[in-house]
Formats: C-alpha cells, sequence, structure tokens
C-alpha cells in the first residue's frame, strides 16, 4: 500500500471511524513539549528527533494501519518514508494539523 497521504479533515474521520480498532493506530511524531499542549487521546507517541526514534519504529507491529500526524505534515512524512524503509505497509500521513 505504500503512503498516502490525507487532509486533517479526513484524518480527523478516520480518528472517529476507527475508534477503538486495534488494528489502527495513531502516530504522533511531535516533540513531547508539542504534546503536552494538545493529544489524540490513545495516539501513540515517539518524537521524530529522539535518539531512539528507529528503534522505537521497529518495535511496532507492521500488521498495523498508521495515520501519522505532526503539526504541518513534514516530519510525519519523514517517518512514513524511514517506516517504508523498515518494512511498514499500511501508512497515511496527514498534511496540516489535527488541531484547527
Amino acid at each position: 500500500m505504500g503512503i498516502t497521504v490525507v487532509d486533517s479533515v479526513k484524518g480527523k474521520e478516520l480518528i472517529a471511524t476507527h475508534k477503538g480498532d486495534t488494528s489502527f493506530v495513531v502516530l504522533d511524531v511531535r516533540t513531547l513539549a508539542e504534546r503536552e499542549i494538545r493529544c489524540i487521546e490513545g495516539s501513540e507517541h515517539i518524537d521524530v528527533h529522539n535518539f531512539d526514534f528507529a528503534d522505537r519504529l521497529n518495535s511496532l507491529d507492521r500488521s498495523k494501519t498508521y495515520l501519522i500526524h505532526c503539526k504541518v505534515g513534514g516530519r510525519a512524512m519523514s517517518a512514513a518514508e524511514l517506516m517504508v524503509d523498515m518494512g511498514f505497509e499500511k501508512l497515511m500521513v496527514v498534511k496540516g494539523s489535527l488541531f484547527v
């Protein structure tokens, strides 16, 4: 499947549609400071700037679908590209903010 880019409206719809779905993961790659201001309940957090970022990604279940978000989309896309290289297949990147 690779990487699918969705806008923030579609991202919010996907989160609502998949609430309680354990095969769907919202992955927040923002900094801890950004996350402390506001976050999506139940989302997984791995700061793209942390030294262990790749190791933490590597521990994720590759069979799941990931909706990856940051503040505007750049860090989320970088994370998704790395995840593709690591063998993840079901990735969606939110272009824009989920908090507008």
